[in-house]
Order: structure tokens, then sequence, then C-alpha cells
């Protein structure tokens, strides 16, 4: 089973995904979820742990918090852009729905192939899932 780090603002945009519905989502198509605020206190420790896969469920700010944690791992990330204004989603590419990203992981229903790269959402991309 395929091992997600959740990270999540949730007072990120409109707030409408909040974490319960998220984690349902997820965990509906058969993902190994670990969700964690980036406003509680020591969300940093999650990197301690090994992931196959990151999702950040937010905005602009959120991805530039997570950014130097996200440098120094090999971890394939993707953006849930739940900004307002999702820049950084927008310039990588990566203004998806939650339903898309979520399809979009690899997973035993859904086998992607991977060589180095994502062919998320009908197009080559680097491991900036």
């Amino acid at each position: 089973m395929m091992k997600i780090a959740l990270f999540h603002n949730p007072n990120a945009g409109s707030a409408e995904l909040n974490a319960s519905k998220l984690m349902r989502l997820f965990e509906s198509t058969g993902y190994d979820v670990s969700y964690t605020s980036i406003k509680e206190n020591g969300w940093e420790q999650v990197f301690a742990e090994a992931f196959d896969r990151i999702v950040i469920a937010g905005g602009d700010g959120t991805i530039s918090r997570l950014a130097p944690w996200l440098a120094a791992r090999e971890t394939p990330f993707c953006i849930l852009p739940l900004g307002t204004a999702n820049n950084c989603a927008r310039s990588l590419g990566q203004m998806n729905n939650v339903e898309s990203v979520i399809s979009g992981l690899p997973s035993e229903k859904n086998q992607a192939s991977r060589s180095g790269h994502s062919h998320q959402f009908g197009r080559r991309q680097p491991d900036v899932y």
C-alpha cells in the first residue's frame, strides 16, 4: 500500500476541503495517509518518516513553507491547489482538483509506469509529481 504524507493548510483559500474530507477521499482509494496540518506545531517532524509520495494541499504560502523540506528529499510530490492565487501550482502545471490528484497517484488500483518521470495528467513531468 502506498504511503502518502498529506500536508494541509486548513485555512487555505475557501477552506472547503477540511481534514476529514481530504482523509476520506485519499483513504477510500486505498492509500495509507498520514495527515499533518501545517498550522500545528511540530509539523516538520513528519519528515523523519519515509513516504512514497507527498501531497501538499494548500496555497503559495504552504508550498513556500514546505519547499526547503522537499528540496532535501527525493520523494515525489504533487500539489493540490487550495489557495487563492496558486501561483506556484500554476507555474508547475499542477492546477488539478482533488479527484485528478488522487487518480494520478500510482496505486494498486491505478498502476503507473515510473522511470524517473511522472506521466500524470497526460504530460511527462519530472518528479514534481
